[in-house]
C-alpha cells in the first residue's frame, strides 16, 4: 500500500494531527432539542477517533440562538451552558488518540434574510458572536476551531457573489465579500493566539451561472490565510438555486453514486498552489487507493471523509491494516433521515 504518507503526522498551526485524515462536520440530530450534547453524541464521535482518524470535526454547531443553524437537534455553543457538555466531548474524542476540532456556523437563510438585508451593526453582531464563540472552542478543550464559510451558510452568502448583494464595504467585490470572514479570523487569532488552530472551510466553487469559482476561491482563500487561517478545507456547492435541493449545487454538497469519486479534489489542488498552509479536500472520496492517490501526488495535504466514516467507523484502521471495510455505496439515505430530523446513521452501505 504505497508509503503510507497518508499515516504521516501533520502540523496545523501549532496543533499535531497523528495523521492526513479528517473526519468531514456531518449533522447527527443527536443533540438534544435545544443543542446540548448527549451520551449518544459522544458515542458516535468517540467510535470514530477510536477508528483511527486523526482530526474529528464535529458536526456544524451554532454560534447564535437568532441565527439557529437548525430548530432543534443541533448543537449550540452560544452560551456558557453548553460548555460541560462539549468539554466532555473534546476530552473523550482526545482519549482516543484524536485531535478534536468544533465547527461553528451560522444561519441566515432560516430566517429568509439575505446579507443586503442586514444592517452594519446587525454584521458587527455576527463577527462578535462567531469570536466570542471560538474562545469557548479553546475553553471547552477543542485543539480546532472550524468556520464554516461553505455552502449555503450565513459566512457563505457573504463570501457569494451570486448571493451577496450589497453595495457597501462588505460587498461590492471580492474583497468586500470576503470582508467579514477575515474580520472573524483576525480577531478569533488575536483572542485565541496559537493555543487553538484555526481552519476555514470555504466553496472551492459555488457550481451555478453567477457564482464564485475558482479564481474567486483562491483569492478568498489567499486573504484567510493572511488573517490568520492555519488550514482551509475546499468543500463545493450547496446553493439552492433554481431546482432547489435537486439543483445541481445542491448536489454538488453531497455527491450521490452517479457523481465522481473525489469530484472536488481538483479545487484543493489548484488552491493548494497559491497558498503555504495545509489544504484539505473532500466529496465523494471511500477508498484508500484514492486517498493514497491524493496524499501521495500532492493534490491535497489531508483527506475529510464523510459518509465513509458513516458507513464504516472503523474505515480508517482497516486501510492501515488493509482490511477489507464496509463501504459507502452513495445512495444518501443518510442525507434523508437528517432531512426528517431523525438520528443519522448508515443505511445502505455495501453488503457485500
Amino acid at each position: 500500500m504505497g508509503t503510507q504518507k497518508v499515516f504521516e503526522p501533520i502540523h496545523i498551526g501549532n496543533v499535531s494531527i497523528p495523521n492526513r485524515i479528517v473526519m468531514a462536520p456531518m449533522d447527527t440530530n443527536l443533540a438534544t432539542k435545544d443543542g446540548f450534547v448527549t451520551e449518544q453524541l459522544i458515542d458516535y464521535y468517540v467510535k470514530r477517533a477510536a477508528g483511527g482518524i486523526g482530526l474529528v470535526t464535529v458536526e456544524n454547531t451554532s454560534v447564535s440562538s437568532k441565527r439557529l443553524l437548525k430548530f432543534e437537534n443541533s448543537l449550540a455553543i452560544h452560551d456558557d451552558r453548553y460548555l460541560e457538555g462539549l468539554s466532555t466531548l473534546a476530552r473523550s474524542i482526545q482519549k482516543e488518540g484524536a485531535k478534536a476540532s468544533l465547527q461553528l456556523g451560522d444561519c441566515l437563510y432560516l430566517s429568509d434574510k439575505k446579507p443586503e438585508d442586514l444592517s452594519v451593526d446587525e454584521i458587527e453582531e455576527i463577527i462578535a458572536d462567531f469570536v466570542k464563540a471560538a474562545m469557548r472552542v479553546k475553553q471547552a478543550g477543542f485543539d480546532v476551531v472550524d468556520f464554516h464559510m461553505a455552502h449555503r451558510y450565513t459566512l457563505a452568502d457573504f463570501l457569494s457573489k451570486y448571493a451577496n448583494r450589497r453595495t457597501d464595504s462588505y460587498g461590492k467585490n471580492v474583497a468586500g465579500r470576503v470582508k467579514i470572514a477575515e474580520t472573524i479570523v483576525k480577531e478569533t487569532k488575536k483572542e485565541l493566539g496559537d493555543d487553538v488552530a484555526i481552519i476555514c472551510r470555504i466553496n472551492g466553487d459555488e457550481f451555478m451561472v453567477g457564482g464564485n469559482t475558482l479564481i474567486d476561491s483562491t483569492y478568498i482563500s489567499k486573504k484567510l490565510v493572511r488573517a490568520g487561517a492555519e488550514a482551509i478545507h475546499v468543500s463545493a456547492g450547496g446553493r439552492i438555486e433554481h431546482g432547489g435541493s435537486r439543483s445541481y449545487s445542491s448536489h454538488r454538497q453531497v455527491a450521490t453514486n452517479h457523481m465522481s469519486d473525489g469530484l472536488n479534489v481538483h479545487l484543493a489542488e489548484e488552491i493548494k498552489k497559491h497558498i503555504d498552509v495545509p489544504v484539505i479536500t473532500v466529496g465523494k472520496i471511500g477508498t484508500p487507493a484514492l486517498i493514497e492517490e491524493i496524499i501521495e501526488k500532492g493534490k491535497a495535504d489531508m483527506v475529510a471523509l464523510g459518509r465513509a466514516t458513516l458507513a464504516d467507523a472503523e474505515f480508517v484502521n482497516k486501510m492501515r491494516n488493509n482490511e477489507k471495510h464496509k463501504r459507502c455505496i452513495w445512495k444518501n439515505d443518510c442525507v434523508r433521515l437528517y432531512l426528517r430530523n431523525e438520528p443519522v446513521y448508515c443505511v445502505t452501505y455495501d453488503k457485500k
